[in-house]
């Protein structure tokens, strides 16, 4: 009996140092890229990019790292997102979108609301990393209950969940695209 308990702790370490090492590895392992999709165009710098817009607040944070986990200083970091309506702002530079370059973490922080949503499409940010790294980061469907109250209740829900978007579902690690939600700030980590 002791010859067993002593089998399976030492089983139970070796599967436990295998998860870890696995884990590390995907945390450095590249974020795939996705399209730009066709709402792309030059922005200002700025952190604040819903100003006087009314919904849910959120601060996104963003952190750029390189295949070895090394934080990026100076990379210039773009985004941009649909308003309460579904639409993409095209004529207003300022509005919903904006770029800051990292900091010495790699971080950059954007003020926000959660985007709106359109048909066939799941909750998504879009990201432009440097000149021509793109993909698009989701939200995880918690965030639901904000869509019905206040200003996004006459749209309600989105019609689309992760799992039945086609781009999120293109991804071979799928959660290595979806927001981590504290409280009101989304994080997330790319790997270029």
């Amino acid at each position: 009996m002791k010859k067993l308990a002593l089998f399976t702790i030492i089983l139970v370490i070796c599967n436990l140092n295998y998860v870890l090492s696995n884990e590390k590895i995907d945390k450095c392992t590249k974020t795939e890229e996705l399209p730009a999709g066709p709402f792309y165009i030059p922005s200002i710098e700025q952190n604040q990019i819903a100003k006087k817009i009314k919904g849910e607040k959120i601060i996104y944070i963003i952190k750029i790292i390189n295949k070895n986990c090394k934080p990026l200083n100076e990379v210039k970091v773009d985004i941009w997102q649909a308003k309460i309506d579904g639409k993409y702002n095209i004529d207003n530079q300022g509005l919903l979108r904006g770029y800051q370059k990292t900091n010495k973490k790699g971080e950059v922080s954007f003020y926000s609301v959660l985007p709106g949503w359109y048909v066939g499409r799941a909750l998504h940010l879009h990201i432009k990393v440097g000149n021509n790294y793109y993909t698009q980061i989701f939200f995880p469907e918690t965030v639901n209950k904000f869509y019905k109250k206040d200003v996004y209740k006459d749209r309600g829900v989105p019609d689309t969940s992760n799992g039945e978007d086609n781009l999120f579902m293109s991804l071979s690690n799928p959660k290595k695209n979806i927001f981590n939600v504290k409280k009101n700030k989304y994080y997330i980590t790319i790997v270029i």
